[in-house]
């Protein structure tokens, strides 16, 4: 199949200009019509990701203009590309707000990553330690003499989850309600109000929570670290990938809700040497506050910022300030999100947050795979 040679053409997306990757290498799930028509499509949709198949996010602005912005476009590419109309074309159509081009120096890049449900799936961790905080909490509760009945639904509410305390109230609910499906479908969109009425009804303080929380692992990990480590699986792919960025010269960061020293001791365990100053975690204030401090960093100005998230009303909070406008958003489709919230992404409603895949996540800023940068 023929490969794109690389070119730029205006988008329709509020001044902001695609680039076609020269030789990415993405496999059409369907044929493209046309060399013209790929281009025309590149033009309409601003894509994030491989035009033939992964998730797509429209940027915000003008969609009506689309069709002639596009056939316009496309007669202005080359005839190389105009030439061989019946050939598929291998590439991908990166966009980028303010007409910024895709950073292709990683040294430009700074990359902050959320840990769970981004890097370590730690959602059977999470469940025992708040079970048996619930046990010493609350001694006359049935909670039974394992945690593996509550493992299966807590993975369920586990996208409402912001601080691990939460796990805690989560494990008394489904003790005293059941697990049915009703309950848990009435725990996702309601979470908030539903936590903060427990918090009133049974006197709890959340800074006093979060220090049981930890003091639980604490003694967990003192008496069986292997079997607290084990409960805790980092995601196919990621850490290689995060790996790369970090010997390709980007800055990477980890902003994490998760207490300093377990989030330490399991990116260890994923294999991933990480330098403590770039590790921000719950003692550390809010992720909207880091992420702006770091923005604020002379040795930071003027690189390209890219966080990535799995909770999607993060994501919202990063989005709605202004002073975080210039951060690339991304959420990504493996973690501790609902399909709800991948569709509201994924329909490009969200404007400047886009649906990443793991496909995705290999590319992201780079415009060419991490795991093929060759580090002189």
């Amino acid at each position: 199949a023929a490969v794109a040679p690389a070119a730029r053409l205006a988008c329709p997306n509020g001044g902001a200009r695609c680039r076609i990757e020269a030789g990415t290498a993405y496999q059409p799930r369907a044929p493209l019509p046309s060399a013209a028509g790929a281009v025309a499509a590149a033009a309409v949709g601003c894509l994030t990701g491989s035009l033939a198949g992964t998730d797509r996010r429209i940027a915000r602005g003008r969609r009506r203009r689309s069709r002639h912005t596009a056939s316009r476009a496309a007669a202005a590419v080359t005839g190389t590309l105009l030439a061989a109309p019946s050939r598929q074309l291998h590439f991908a159509a990166r966009c980028a707000r303010g007409g910024a081009e895709v950073a292709a120096d990683p040294s430009s890049l700074v990359l902050c990553f959320d840990f769970d449900g981004v890097i370590g799936d730690s959602v059977d961790e999470s469940s025992e330690a708040a079970w048996r905080h619930a046990k010493e909490r609350w001694p006359e509760l049935d909670l039974g003499s394992s945690a593996e009945p509550f493992l299966a639904p807590m993975r369920k509410v586990r996208p409402v989850v912001e601080t691990g305390w939460e796990n805690t109230v989560l494990i008394r609910i489904l003790a005293e309600s059941g697990t049915e499906d009703s309950l848990i479908n009435s725990i996702l969109p309601s979470w908030e109000e539903m936590r903060n009425m427990r918090v009133q009804e049974w006197g709890l303080d959340p800074r006093e929570m979060i220090r049981e929380y930890g003091e639980v692992r604490d003694r967990w990990i003192a008496a069986d670290q292997v079997g607290w480590l084990g409960r805790n699986r980092a995601y196919d792919g990621v850490t290689d990938v995060m790996q790369a960025m970090m010997r390709g010269g980007a800055e990477v960061f980890v902003i994490t809700t998760k207490q300093k020293r377990f989030c330490a001791a399991l990116l260890k365990d994923f294999g991933l040497h990480f330098p403590e100053e770039k590790l921000f975690a719950l003692e550390d204030g809010p992720k909207t506050e880091v992420l702006l401090g770091l923005l604020q960093r002379p040795a930071l100005k003027g690189r390209t910022f890219h966080f990535i998230e799995d909770k999607l009303g993060t994501l919202k909070k990063v989005s709605a300030l202004p002073d975080l406008s210039e951060i690339k958003l991304h959420l990504v489709d493996w973690g501790y999100n609902t399909e709800s919230d991948r569709s509201s992404v994924r329909s490009g409603s969200l404007g400047d947050i886009s649906l990443i895949t793991k496909a995705d996540f290999q590319l992201l800023g780079l415009g060419r795979s991490w795991l093929d940068l060759k580090v002189v």
